[in-house]
């Protein structure tokens, strides 16, 4: 269980204590490591997440939602292959149907997206080769259409400075996604234009998006001028 996961879980309680945390946690994992739970609430009062009202009294700061994704079990199976054919190399895994919470026109292609930094890119299209039956190399739009199948795996760059959770390092942040659907030439291709503004409000009326890393990244895309036009419309 993520940290985002345990937020989510307490949001709506006025109030809670460390063994209020600690049943409701228990109740959806039982096997969870409670030696973290020190170090688990002083992250979120750091974060400011939540803050302290009263001695072993903590309250929810936000009533919108941490981000959070479960894999499905094909890109889970992906991700593990990866992991431990090369758990030292930094990547990030998504898939299409992540989207479809915040499309209007939803996207029915099984498809599996691994990022990787660019040095690995080759390495990881022939591992992945060798295993399943249709693995695309940083296609363009015209090239995943014309030779996307069922359960297509796209292997692409993964670009440098890109957000990262800690306690899923290999799944994609918001903050990345939000930018990446403005900016990245094969994610941008994938829903229509019209959508963005629509996406944009609807991830900030339901989740807490952290501003900072989502401008950082866009500086990084050289896209911050973009993304605060969208920004500035969208929060009026």
């Amino acid at each position: 269980m993520t940290r985002n996961e345990v937020i989510n879980l307490i949001r709506n309680k006025d109030n809670f204590s460390r063994e209020d945390l600690r049943t409701v946690i228990r109740e959806k994992d039982p096997n969870y490591n409670f030696n973290n739970l020190s170090s688990l609430l002083e992250s979120y009062l750091q974060k400011n997440l939540i803050k302290k009202v009263d001695k072993d009294k903590y309250v929810v700061t936000s009533d919108k939602k941490l981000y959070t994704y479960k894999l499905s079990e094909k890109l889970k199976e992906i991700h593990d292959f990866l992991e431990e054919q090369y758990p030292l190399i930094k990547l990030q895994v998504w898939e299409f149907t992540q989207l479809n919470e915040f499309l209007n026109h939803l996207l029915a292609n099984k498809t599996y997206v691994v990022e990787v930094e660019s040095i690995f890119v080759e390495s990881f299209f022939e591992v992945l080769k060798k295993k399943y039956n249709n693995v695309l190399l940083k296609p363009n739009s015209d090239d995943f259409y014309h030779y996307a199948t069922w359960e297509t795996i796209v292997v692409k760059n993964l670009v440098s400075e890109s957000p990262t959770e800690i306690d899923t390092p290999h799944q994609i942040r918001l903050e990345k996604l939000l930018v990446d659907l403005v900016v990245d030439k094969f994610t941008s291709s994938l829903i229509n234009n019209s959508e963005i503004y629509d996406i944009y409000e609807y991830c900030f009326n339901q989740y807490q998006i952290d501003g900072r890393k989502l401008m950082r990244y866009a500086r990084r895309r050289n896209a911050q001028k973009k993304i605060k036009e969208i920004l500035d419309k969208v929060k009026g």
